[in-house]
């Protein structure tokens, strides 16, 4: 209950196993060798002083404004902090470990936390960084509590494996790899030179949300293994950022923002989708940047404008949304193993299609403003589950001219339709609405013949084309004349019927 102090020149030292608790601390100088508690306060100031390795000072009370350390620390064995405020206002230098256990560790003076060195902080503390920081590789900074980020530069190397993590101002420089949640509040990432990589890791979260308006990495690279939440800001990169989105990016803008190289940074700036982008929220989003699709790109709400250039390679899909929309600056194309799907709009100035193509989230519609070319390896499926066009039944919109190409025309019902449809029902499942019309033949049905459902439930009459029975399939695909397939129980009566019938004849014969 008594108090401690300690002056230049002093030293405590005492058995590895003993722990003397004080109520206060008063420490200006010298060496702590020892197992300290300060149930009070602990002040600490004047010169340079140390924890030794085999000491630990654990400070358990007290309050911010008697815990403003002034004096430079640092910390070679074990520093606790179990209670209260604590405020540290000249550098800190850390080889051992540090524990916030509970209350705030305020390291306001600057930090750097050596190789092989350790700061834990435990569900319920925080930990803040208001000055300059370094995170040494293969140093620590882990636990399931929250640090923070205010100010200054934040040298990040290796892994941080804390919970959470806010950075709110400041700089983010080194190449880091984070494991928890990362909330990027404000501040930049922005590098001198080229060869700096952050990492969402695979269980990891990085938030974009930023009061200011921007997200800047210029000379950086952002690769997301994890999850991105875009929740507000512009992202800015230049000078060769990467943003490679290998896991989750889930784009939650309900306003309009960009995705940019502003003049300012130069070079470029380049995202690649090698996993699942999905905008869900309604507003605009603008890639003013180069965009690669090598995964699945999923416009639910909303609408997204490629004003840079757009390529989708041969696994990228896109699926649209209802009353969702995608422009683009440049002509789209579609490989044999990407899907074109959805019930939304695409703005391109001509679509080509070697994979499935697949209007609605089905039943539903789906419109391109441009030309449409479907190639041999490409498949058209239609599902029926009604006979009212784009609510019940599958309808492609074609806002220049389709030509078929030679792909393959499917059809199959939806949630029991084929037991209700009539022959009188017909279909316009595609139209051709440009000066060029529709063109160019199915290969596996010829105008005016008829298809099997894939479904086996029975066959429609195919027209379309200039030469179509029906006048309103000049420029339309449309099903009529339903014929369904017997059940095999009818197949069977008709078969033991034709025997019947020959033995009936061979009777009267004999």
């Amino acid at each position: 209950s008594g108090k401690l102090t300690l002056a230049t020149g002093g030293q405590v030292t005492g058995a590895s196993t003993a722990t003397a608790s004080f109520g206060s601390l008063e420490w200006t100088g010298g060496n702590l060798n020892a197992k300290v508690t300060a149930t009070g306060s602990a002040n600490v100031s004047g010169g340079a002083k140390t924890i030794g390795t085999g000491g630990e000072l654990t400070v358990a009370g007290g309050t911010t404004t008697a815990n403003a350390w002034t004096g430079a620390v640092t910390n070679q064995g074990k520093l606790n902090h179990s209670a209260g405020s604590t405020d540290i206002q000249t550098a800190f230098g850390n080889s051992g470990t540090v524990t916030a256990a509970a209350g705030t560790l305020r390291l306001s003076g600057g930090v750097s936390n050596a190789a092989n060195a350790a700061i834990i902080v435990e569900a319920g503390a925080q930990l803040e960084f208001a000055s300059d920081a370094i995170l040494a590789m293969n140093s620590e900074l882990k636990g399931n509590g929250l640090a923070r980020f205010s100010g200054g530069i934040l040298d990040a190397n290796g892994t941080v494996a804390i919970k959470a993590f806010d950075f709110n101002a400041g700089q983010l420089t080194g190449t880091n790899t984070f494991t928890g949640n990362l909330n990027w509040n404000g501040g930049d990432w922005n590098a001198s030179a080229p060869g700096n990589t952050t990492t969402i890791g695979d269980l990891g979260v990085l938030n974009l949300g930023n009061t200011t308006g921007h997200h800047e990495f210029n000379f950086r690279n952002i690769l997301n293994n994890g999850t991105v939440n875009w929740i507000s800001g512009r992202i800015r990169g230049g000078n060769g950022s990467m943003f490679d989105n290998v896991n989750r990016f889930n784009d939650l803008n309900t306003g309009a923002n960009t995705i940019e190289n502003p003049a300012a940074f130069g070079g470029t700036f380049t995202f690649t989708n090698n996993g699942r982008y999905d905008k869900t929220a309604g507003g605009t989003t603008t890639f003013a940047v180069e965009f690669t699709n090598n995964g699945a790109l999923n416009i639910t709400a909303g609408a997204i404008v490629f004003s840079g250039v757009f390529t989708n390679n041969d696994k990228g899909s896109i699926q649209l949304g209802n009353g969702a929309s995608a422009q683009f600056a440049s002509a789209l194309s579609f490989g044999a193993n990407a899907p074109l799907t959805g019930t939304g709009t695409i703005n391109a100035p001509k679509v080509t299609a070697g994979g499935l193509v697949s209007p609605g989230v089905s039943p539903g519609s789906l419109t391109l403003t441009g030309d449409l070319t479907l190639l041999g390896t490409s498949e058209l499926l239609i599902e029926l589950a009604g006979a009212t066009q784009s609510v019940t039944y599958d309808f492609l919109s074609v806002g220049g001219t389709a030509a078929l190409g030679g792909a393959t025309l499917k059809v199959s019902f939806l949630n029991g339709y084929q037991s209700s449809v009539s022959a009188n029902d017909t279909f316009t499942v595609l139209t051709a609405n440009g000066a060029g019309g529709l063109t160019g033949l199915f290969n596996n049905v010829s105008n005016g013949q008829r298809l099997f459902t894939i479904d086996g439930f029975g066959s429609f009459q195919v027209n379309f084309g200039a030469s179509s029975a029906f006048t309103a399939a000049t420029n339309s695909v449309v099903l009529s004349s339903f014929a369904p397939i017997p059940e095999p129980s009818t197949w069977a009566l008709m078969g033991i019927g034709a025997v019947l019938v020959l033995l009936n004849l061979r009777r009267r014969k004999a």
